[in-house]
């Protein structure tokens, strides 16, 4: 990136890509900030480029840290150059905290069916400085430029919520009990607040209809107990590398999201009417 203060940079990750929402985060960027893409391109990371990358902010040595590098070795991530008055600022701003539950109302990590820290849809640069380097690293895995202004084909992919943990559990463990998994009602409101509130009902309802051993592995889920989850995770049947990768996300969040929604009113609403109507 040049030293131009109106230019910034944006990183989709490869969730964004795989749930097919490159057309709707880009629209909801220029609508929220005004700028405009100058430059696009696609990227492949391996295991030293991205820690590379994320050691320009000390940002590798969380828990969830070799969940970042299963996401991002060998998948693409999208690359996008802003331009507009503060740039970089407004993209700040409307990043979102690292954790979605946590993400202010009206950022970019507070919607798109975001849960959880590793899967959180993208990266903003901290300052111009640490631009210039992420964007030097970014172009030496460069695999391909796109045009600005329109979607490359092979992104237009059906909208899912592909980069949701909750929902890989809860999509995984369905097939054991007679519930239909509420895929209608994730579609029409996107809030991942308000997502995670109706896959937390569906989960906690499913696991009062189906094994002993399913129940425990969804209540450790829900936990955040990793070490069970993984040695018990073959309950689930076949699941792919992808599936595993969410679900394994999930679990740095899940309680989280089990302390903020389980004493809300919209929650607790949620779970009377069901009770009721189970009643």
């Amino acid at each position: 990136m040049s030293d131009d203060p109106l230019q910034a940079a944006t990183v989709y990750g490869p969730e964004v890509i795989v749930s097919g929402l490159v057309p709707s985060l880009d629209a909801f960027i220029v609508a929220s900030t005004g700028l405009e893409v100058t430059r696009r391109f696609l990227a492949v990371h391996d295991a030293a480029s991205i820690t590379e990358f994320y050691s320009l902010t000390g940002s590798t040595s969380g828990r969830h840290w070799p969940l970042v590098v299963d996401l991002f070795e060998a998948r693409a991530c999208f690359v996008s150059i802003w331009r507009g008055v503060a740039a970089l600022p407004r993209l700040q701003a409307l990043k979102g905290a690292t954790q979605p539950c946590f993400a202010e109302p009206g950022t970019v990590r507070a919607g798109f069916w975001c849960d959880n820290p590793v899967a959180n849809l993208l990266h903003v640069s901290d300052n111009d400085e640490i631009a210039r380097e992420e964007l030097r690293i970014l172009e030496s895995r460069l695999v391909g430029d796109t045009v600005p202004g329109s979607v490359d084909e092979r992104l237009r992919l059906a909208e899912q919520p592909l980069n949701s943990g909750l929902y890989h559990f809860a999509n995984a463990i369905s097939s054991y009990a007679e519930a239909g998994l509420p895929l209608a009602q994730m579609e029409r409101d996107r809030d991942a607040a308000k997502t995670a509130a109706i896959l937390l009902n569906y989960l906690l309802d499913l696991s009062e209809s189906v094994s002993r051993p399913l129940q425990r592995l969804t209540y450790a889920f829900l936990a955040g107990d990793s070490d069970f989850v993984r040695n018990n995770i073959s309950h689930l049947g076949e699941i792919s590398a992808w599936q595993r990768l969410m679900i394994d996300s999930a679990m740095h969040s899940n309680p989280l999201w089990m302390e903020k929604i389980s004493t809300s009113p919209a929650f607790l609403s949620q779970r009377e009417n069901r009770n009721r109507r189970a009643g």
